[in-house]
């Protein structure tokens, strides 16, 4: 240490520490306060402030340039007017200057500031901006997200403006009660009525925060009523609550176009059998694209979704059936006389899309398929448009998802489709043997025959080169393949129909080792009696429908329609298990009388579904499946995690 002093002394580098920079700071303060020294005087709102030139150009580049450039006259002046800073910010700011110390507060942080940008004081208005990061995760984070956001905006704080779009998103129920709601304008309530981001599943929420508005200010709003109520999806909300309620508000019974909105949302809530054929922008579910979204078409081409978040299902527009509408350009492969019978509906999500591809066979000749058409659904536009169709892919086909990517497979080739202008491009033109299903693992897709016992890999990086295996421990009965679901570590899920009933198997793809899944995986010490942790809605003799989330860590579990019909529960059983609270947001506990519900008083019609948690064996009953739909037999079900699967006929 001696030598390293010794060494400063020597260079003439030797730095003297321990100064009172806050002694310093002391002196100059008390100056100010005694008018000792002080060359300028800022003037704000009648308000005089000595200060001392230096002081203030070494902390503002503001101050600086009008103290040092000469043709401000400022820079002569004994006495300077600031016009464009509150006086309460100019007496925050100052004492900062003189003590190194910023004190904020909840009241005073937007004007501090503002201040602060028009003063160029850059650490100063982060610093501020770091208040009021904390801020949006305390307490009053509802009340004072939207005078937050606007401030950000008009700062161009962008990491602050979207961290207020948070709050705001995730507690609009709490913002549009805050006293600044009302300050809005109109364009701003706009944009917050037409979002899907704002995650919030009780559309009365929206209805109370748009007339609220109106009636803060009605002389001045009330002419935007109809436009504010074309944003609200009344269909989405209880009949109970549209006449109880929002029918008998009086500013709703002012408007002509309110009693239509409030008739069309009434009809869709009374006939749940014409809400696929009765859609509008307002039935669509708010929904984001980091949303787990399940999607289920029923035997009668009704389309519906289901929402963990919101722990709801919602109808949504259905594809059009066989050839309605379908223009002559893409009827290439469907040039049959008679109407087709429809026999497979393969459904597929890719990047947030969902691809429906509808096959059939002539009436006259069984086995005869023909691809009648593609489409496309869009959840954010909740609309479906035509697609082209594959160049050489024979049929039947079937659609599979493999790196965000669309692939159409059949015996002949295999198709990517580019969606940016709807075209397809042939990858492989490999003879293939017939597949029952397909899958996909990282850039890999692999085809199962298992009648025959073999499984064809492609690496889709080199899709013309074909690796055929023998599967290990196949079940050459298989007459159908139920459901397909990734699992963690390159396993997938399979429900199968067999000869002598259904079969779940559990294959890895990387290994090609297959092993027995019990009733499901990890499900080996799950029993069948009430009261245990196995829900006895569902009968492991029938087939489910199993979709799994975007982690594949859970799987999603629908009952079939014959699955419930066939419980076998005695009337004096019973059989709980743990359900989503009324937020959807958790799970309630099982002793809690009102978080349960017995066998015997589910609906016939309802098929039950639930959630499982692999890892920890635990099961959650969520929203059943709405009653209309339990009716008929369920076409496919799929959710934005799900594997790709193809038909379950042999191609």
């Amino acid at each position: 240490m001696e030598k390293e002093n010794e060494k400063m002394i020597l260079s003439g580098e030797y730095t003297i520490g321990g100064v009172n920079n806050q002694g310093i700071l002391g002196a100059l303060e008390d100056q100010r306060s005694e008018v000792q020294f002080c060359d300028v005087i800022l003037r704000v709102e009648d308000k005089e402030y000595p200060a001392h030139r230096c002081v203030l150009a070494a902390a503002s580049p503001y101050f600086r340039s009008m103290f040092e450039e000469y043709h401000f006259t400022e820079s002569r002046k004994q006495s300077v007017e600031l016009k464009s800073v509150p006086r309460k910010a100019l007496d925050i700011l100052l004492d900062m200057i003189y003590s190194g110390i910023l004190k904020l507060n909840v009241n005073d942080m937007h004007q501090v500031l503002s201040a602060a940008d028009h003063l160029l004081m850059n650490e100063v208005k982060y610093a501020c901006a770091e208040f009021m990061l904390m801020v949006l995760n305390s307490e009053i984070a509802s009340e004072e997200a939207l005078r937050i956001r606007r401030s950000a905006e008009l700062f161009s704080l962008t990491d602050l403006e979207h961290e207020a779009d948070r709050v705001i998103t995730l507690n609009f129920a709490s913002v549009a009660k805050s006293a600044a709601f009302c300050d809005l304008t109109d364009t701003e309530l706009l944009s917050f009525l037409k979002s899907d981001y704002i995650q919030e599943s009780d559309e009365r929420v929206f209805w109370e925060a748009a007339t609220n508005w109106i009636k803060h200010d009605p002389e001045s709003r009330e002419h935007l009523l109809d436009p504010l109520m074309e944003c609200i999806r009344f269909p989405l909300i209880s009949p109970q609550i549209l006449v109880g309620v929002i029918e008998r508000d009086p500013l709703m019974a002012k408007s002509r176009r309110c009693y239509e909105l409030i008739q069309e949302a009434m009809k869709y809530q009374l006939l749940p059998e014409l809400q696929s054929s009765t859609q509008s922008p307002r039935t669509k579910p708010r929904c984001t694209p980091s949303d787990t979204v399940i999607y289920c078409l029923s035997g009668s081409d009704q389309f519906k979704c289901y929402i963990p978040r919101y722990d709801t299902w919602y109808s949504l527009s259905a594809p059009r059936k066989g050839t309605e509408g379908l223009s002559p350009k893409f009827r290439t492969h469907s040039q049959c006389k008679d109407s087709p019978r429809v026999t497979q509906q393969n459904l597929v999500s890719v990047a947030g899309m969902v691809y429906a591809c509808t096959q059939a066979t002539r009436p006259e000749e069984v086995g005869n398929f023909e691809l009648i058409r593609l489409q496309q659904f869009d959840l954010s536009q909740n609309l479906w448009k035509e697609c082209a169709l594959p160049k050489k892919v024979s049929v039947p086909t079937f659609l599979i998802e493999c790196n965000n990517v669309l692939y159409a497979c059949s015996r002949n080739a295999i198709e990517r489709y580019h969606p940016e202008n709807n075209s397809w491009e042939v990858v492989s033109v490999s003879r293939l043997s017939p597949c029952q299903f397909a899958v996909s693992d990282d850039n890999h897709i692999f085809l199962y025959t298992l009648e025959e016992g073999i499984c064809q890999e492609m690496a889709m990086d080199r899709p013309s080169m074909v690796t055929t295996r023998q599967v290990m421990s196949p079940n050459r009965f298989v007459t159908e393949v139920v459901s397909a679901t990734k699992l963690p570590n390159h396993e997938i899920f399979l429900s199968l129909r067999t000869q002598s009933g259904i079969s779940r198997k559990i294959v890895n793809v990387k290994s090609n080792l297959w092993r027995d899944a019990g009733i499901l995986p990890g499900s080996s010490s799950m029993q069948y009696r009430s009261g245990q942790n196995f829900p006895l809605w569902l009968d492991p003799a029938e087939p489910w429908q199993t979709m799994c989330d975007r982690n594949h860590n859970s799987l999603f579990i629908l009952a079939t329609k014959s699955g419930l019909n066939h419980i076998a529960a005695p009337p004096s059983s019973t059989s709980f298990v743990h359900r989503r609270g009324s937020s959807g947001t958790g799970c309630q506990s099982s002793n809690q009388s009102d978080a349960a519900i017995p066998v015997r008083d589910l609906p016939d019609a309802v098929l039950p579904f639930f959630l499982l948690d692999i890892a920890k064996k635990s099961w959650t009953r969520l929203a059943a499946m709405p009653e209309f739909m339990g009716r008929e037999p369920i076409k496919s079900c799929i959710s934005d995690g799900q594997c790709s699967m193809g038909s379950a006929s042999v191609l």
